[in-house]
């Protein structure tokens, strides 16, 4: 754990040994990422921006008169979890800034917004204060040495599913036993699938050594309902689509690269190394 500024962030390898342990022992865990989606989603409702709001449910399918729903259920996740998110990690000199492409810097709204988390999370209720680095899914796959387990070596002999909308996911990790529970996809009218994962959730989280969650704003309630049935998530996001692609976000070039050895792994560039002892 490190302290920056005036909050403590769990670092990678304390968060994979936990959950290392969680899928020998069979005890649940859940980690959630909330990212800039879900703090402007929460804000565009505390702040009633119907603009914004309908922007979000035009992504996710998420009806604007369900959204204190949701919000609740987000609440809920998040403070079932053993693990949320803080962007707190970007305003720091122990982490590289939250950039877009080739180190532009985010919209003055992105970055107010993110800002403004821990208010944000304070006034829907989010008392759970172990916080992790929003780039969790990417840094998960960073290889550190033989001593310590990556994602991708957690997931060996492990029975998954994963929650996604992509199609190719069986084919492109067929070294691992891996069931998908298919979603629509962005823009695509998520929320109508949201009824049937909850009810597969229910009726299968114990099935499972492990769910990896890619799911858009709807995929921040899995983990912490996957969690409160007994089992094991992990929010994952855009990493399946890494995994499935080999092409990293653009904001984290800069800072990783696919390891030579492994692709479903990663590592740190010459830039990345400086902030090593800190992740």
């Amino acid at each position: 754990m490190i302290k920056i500024n005036d909050f403590n962030i769990y670092q990678v390898p304390e968060i994979l040994m936990k959950l290392d342990i969680s899928i020998k022992r069979k005890q649940p865990f859940g980690l959630v990422r909330f990212g800039d989606g879900t703090i402007k989603a929460i804000h565009a409702f505390l702040n009633n921006d119907k603009d914004q709001l309908k922007q979000i449910s035009n992504q996710e399918g998420i009806p604007i008169d369900n959204f204190e729903k949701i919000i609740e259920f987000w609440k809920t996740s998040a403070n079932i979890c053993d693990f949320i998110d803080s962007p707190e990690v970007y305003f720091s000199n122990k982490f590289w800034a939250r950039t877009k492409k080739h180190k532009k810097r985010m919209s003055k709204k992105t970055l107010e917004r993110l800002l403004g988390w821990k208010d944000l999370y304070d006034q829907i209720g989010i008392y759970n204060t172990n916080y992790c680095n929003p780039e969790i899914n990417f840094l998960s796959c960073v290889y550190r040495g033989f001593k310590r387990k990556t994602l991708p070596d957690l997931m060996k002999d492990k029975k998954i599913c994963c929650i996604t909308s992509r199609n190719d996911v069986q084919i492109k990790l067929n070294m691992y036993n891996i069931s998908v529970l298919k979603i629509p996809g962005k823009n695509e009218n998520q929320f109508k699938s949201f009824s049937s994962v909850i009810e597969e959730i229910n009726n299968k989280a114990l099935d499972f050594d492990l769910w990896l969650i890619s799911a858009g704003e709807l995929g921040r309630i899995y983990p912490g309902l996957i969690k409160f049935k007994g089992g094991r998530a992990i929010d994952i996001g855009s990493l399946i689509d890494y995994w499935c692609t080999n092409e990293l976000p653009s904001r984290l070039i800069p800072y990783i690269e696919i390891n030579k050895n492994n692709p479903l792994k990663l590592n740190f560039t010459e830039d990345g190394k400086q902030y090593k002892k800190f992740i």
